[in-house]
């Protein structure tokens, strides 16, 4: 008999369009901790994270009719996270308590798309 404990990784990305601040929705895929590296060039200064869930079991992030704000485990509302581009942070544990997250930019992007490497493990 094995003793041993499978884990998995995943590299994905979240996009924020150039006219907008919220992120594509990450899935979380039964993730037990991840990061995120802001790019070098965003402009991004400030983020907060949100949580949602596809209600029609569909498995889709377009599914996702509504997002809420991020809580912890004491049920305390996350706030704005300050950021610096070409910084690496990671997601706070209440993040995988979902099937679905994203990062909103408390500003704009402009400019161009900014597309945000996302790292799950499992």
């Amino acid at each position: 008999m094995s003793g041993s404990i499978s884990r998995w990784s995943k590299v994905s990305e979240a996009t924020i369009t150039a006219a907008g601040t919220n992120s594509s929705a990450i899935r979380q895929h039964d993730a037990a901790w991840g990061s995120y590296e802001i790019p070098s060039g965003s402009g991004i200064t400030s983020i907060t994270l949100e949580i949602g869930y596809d209600t029609s079991n569909k498995k889709n992030s377009a599914s996702v009719s509504t997002w809420s704000p991020l809580k912890d485990e004491n049920n305390v509302l996350i706030g704005s996270i300050a950021v610096t581009a070409g910084e690496y942070y990671n997601f706070p544990s209440a993040f995988f308590n979902s099937e679905f997250g994203r990062i909103v930019a408390l500003s704009a992007v402009g400019g161009s798309d900014v597309v945000i490497p996302v790292f799950l493990k499992g």
